[in-house]
């Protein structure tokens, strides 16, 4: 298990919701609040369990061209979860049960801007079976503050270029089936018998195909 990564979280947090049915509510770190933070507000945290890789590892992502040199990249990496819990604070039952349900409302309108893609996180689903709902009294002055509980699960990308060096070139020659030739340390080029007569083909040699071997 591993830290959810800064940038990550920051995507999450911006993404979650806080202006609610045209009122704008303050969202803050769980960990960040003090005793003068006054309802009504919502608070995000990172649960444990937070980190843990859900699909690849160390695998090829995708490829991209370096726009500088003019060669793709290959992105390696792998995929990895993240549990938020979203604290709902309201001094009253009708308001905080409104914050809930605008809350989810408007994660499901605009679940597609948040992606692997453009932000290296997705939102998967919720979490809470049931939202835990309690009351809680503040001090000094013992108002009621009512609470909510939303658990979220997000999937997110820990990913880094490979630091193998690029093929630019190289020289092969022909001596019958199944001719292999070693192009790089974690590679090779194995020629073999394709079954289809063209000379489209980047190998001359007509019947033949080409395979790369990763080792």
């Amino acid at each position: 298990m591993v830290a959810v990564p800064e940038e990550i979280q920051k995507n999450i947090i911006k993404w979650l919701p806080n202006v609610l049915g045209g009122v704008t509510y303050d969202k803050v770190r769980a960990g960040e609040i003090t005793n003068k933070k006054a309802p009504p507000y919502i608070s995000i945290g990172f649960l444990a369990g937070s980190g843990l890789r859900t699909k690849y590892q160390g695998a090829i992502l995708r490829v991209i061209r370096n726009e500088a040199t003019g060669i793709f990249d290959e992105v390696n990496g792998q995929y990895h979860k993240a549990i938020v819990s979203v604290h709902f604070r309201a001094l009253s039952r009708e308001e905080r049960d409104k914050m809930v349900d605008l809350f989810i409302l408007e994660m499901s309108k605009h679940r597609l801007d948040l992606t692997i893609e453009y932000q290296k996180v997705r939102f998967v689903d919720i979490l809470s079976p049931e939202i835990p709902k309690s009351i809680e009294k503040t001090e000094p002055d013992g108002k009621k503050v009512y609470r909510a509980i939303l658990d979220l699960e997000f999937e997110y990308e820990l990913s880094w270029l490979s630091e193998e060096p690029e093929i630019r070139a190289f020289d092969l020659r022909l001596h019958g089936e199944n001719t292999v030739c070693r192009v790089s340390e974690r590679m090779m080029v194995k020629i073999f018998p394709y079954g289809i007569t063209t000379r489209s083909f980047v190998i001359q040699s007509m019947g033949y195909g080409i395979s790369a071997l990763l080792e």
